[in-house]
């Protein structure tokens, strides 16, 4: 057969052939096309073969069923599916007439007509046969095979493409029933618009997967404490709104936009992502302007809303959007470390739960309380600072009176020392999110990451940039902290 173009172009999508009539594919029913549980416009065949008249129109099917099918020369899935129509026509007999639309187009020098005679001599075919272009025109049939089921009332019971016609649903509908078949135009689809917004391809009942990553421009902040869903329930989804850039990070990797004191991760891992970028801005953040500042979505089957699962999607996710390598690395970092003096660990030692627990803006008063509680205090009031890790070796729990401005970090430090408490600026290994550029697989840096000094060095440049004023140490690989504050130097 002859493969010239088309004046209308057309393609072969899997087994479906789709022609273009000019303009943008229809996306939902044209007036006059036919809909699933609507009347079929009226229509008209002038020729017609097979068939006890040469011309046939809507009314002459009345009280019998019709299923008319479309078909075009180059649509390889429209012949094939000539011999099962033949067969279901040879089993249902008089109680519904198949008719095949054959589209006539000018440019072929053998009229589809012909080509229907040698397939139907081929195939021993007793099918009744038209041919039209006005009705693929009119009814704006862009895509073969296409086929419409009509009732004996002149209804429109489906429209489909013909793959799922089979005997037990045509039976059904016989019987009164009203079987799913494939196609539905019932609900319509626009391409131009997202997948199931406003019913654009079904509803939301139907989605089963779905990632949205987008800028947020104000309404209501929402952050789950942590990537979590219920497995069993309908609606495996995990949303957030309102967030930085780098809580984006750490829900996609740690599980958790941040961590306070009493957390697990408090300590052990580093709350900002080490952004080792040419070009940071992308985690600047304005919330008077509303920049930088993103919502998350992710949807996904009952039974796979596991944590890691949610979080592996997020990973890739942000890969997509903003392009960055991200590695887990332990670095040397920086963090605060609160020390007792001998006469502390005895003097502070609660008497019991006596006096009243008092904690506010200018102050605390703790009665039988761990030494964490304090720290969490200070914590709560200073979360920008590293953590505060308690190094004081007091076993139980102990009473602490304080009288000064908690947002006063300085001020906060003296008040411990006078009670035989240090705050001390140290550094240890701590789990970290480091983000670089994309680099060619030859120049990356092996698993481990930067060498030790190196590490070592990254924490003193942290602990130098936020605490100017001191001055710090770097010690050998055998000290268990590669940065300590210098007596000498000390503010104290």
């Amino acid at each position: 057969m002859s493969m010239r173009t088309l004046p209308r172009s057309w393609i072969v999508a899997g087994a479906i052939a789709l022609l273009q009539t000019g303009g943008a594919y229809a996306a939902t029913a044209a007036p006059g096309r036919p809909v699933a549980g609507r009347p079929c416009p009226d229509f008209v065949l002038e020729d017609v073969s097979y068939f006890r008249s040469p011309r046939a129109a809507l009314a002459d099917f009345r009280g019998r069923w019709l299923i008319l099918d479309f078909w075009t020369r180059r649509c390889p899935s429209c012949i094939a599916g000539f011999a099962k129509m033949n067969r279901l026509q040879q089993q249902f007999g008089e109680d519904i007439q198949f008719m095949l639309v054959g589209r006539r187009e000018a440019e072929y020098a053998t009229d589809i007509s012909k080509v229907y005679e040698r397939y139907r001599d081929k195939m021993q075919l007793q099918l009744a046969s038209a041919y039209s272009t006005d009705l693929f025109v009119s009814w704006q049939v862009t895509a073969v095979p296409y086929l419409l089921i009509i009732d004996p009332q002149g209804v429109v019971r489906a429209v489909t493409d013909g793959r799922d016609m089979t005997e037990e649903k045509l039976q059904a509908l016989l019987e009164g029933g009203n079987p799913a078949f494939f196609y539905n135009e019932n609900i319509p689809f626009d391409p131009s618009r997202l997948l199931l917004e406003e019913g654009n391809g079904g509803t939301a009942d139907d989605l089963l997967y779905r990632s949205i990553l987008a800028r947020w421009r104000g309404g209501r902040q929402y952050l789950p404490t942590a990537v979590r869903v219920d497995p069993e329930a309908d609606d495996t989804r995990f949303q957030a709104a309102g967030l930085l850039l780098r809580w984006l990070y750490n829900y996609a990797y740690f599980g958790q936009p941040m961590w306070r004191f009493e957390d697990p991760l408090y300590g052990r891992v580093w709350q900002r992502p080490l952004l080792e970028i040419a070009d940071p801005s992308a985690f600047d953040y304005d919330f008077v302007n509303l920049t930088g500042l993103y919502s998350y979505s992710v949807t996904v089957p009952p039974g796979k809303g596991d944590q890691q699962h949610l979080m592996n999607i997020m990973q890739r996710d942000l890969r997509d959007g903003f392009g960055y390598e991200v590695a887990v690395q332990s670095r040397q970092m920086p963090y605060w470390r609160l020390t007792a003096t001998e006469t502390a660990r005895s003097g502070l030692k609660t008497r019991g739960p006596v006096g009243e627990t008092v904690q506010d803006f200018v102050g605390f008063s703790f009665h039988d309380v761990p030494v964490g509680k304090v720290l969490a205090a200070i914590q709560g009031y200073h979360q920008d600072e590293p953590p505060f890790i308690d190094e004081t070796g007091i076993v139980g729990n102990i009473d602490l009176t304080i009288e000064v401005v908690m947002t006063d970090f300085a001020a906060v430090r003296q008040a411990l020392r006078v009670h035989g408490l240090q705050l001390e600026p140290a550094a240890q290994p701590m789990t970290v999110l480091v983000i670089t550029d994309p680099q060619p697989a030859s120049s990356r840096l092996p698993a481990g990451g930067r060498p030790d000094q190196s590490d070592r060095a990254t924490a003193i440049d942290e602990l130098s940039r936020r605490y100017p004023c001191q001055s710090w140490t770097r010690c050998s690989n055998s000290a268990p902290n590669c940065a300590v504050i210098s007596p000498a130097s000390s503010i104290e």
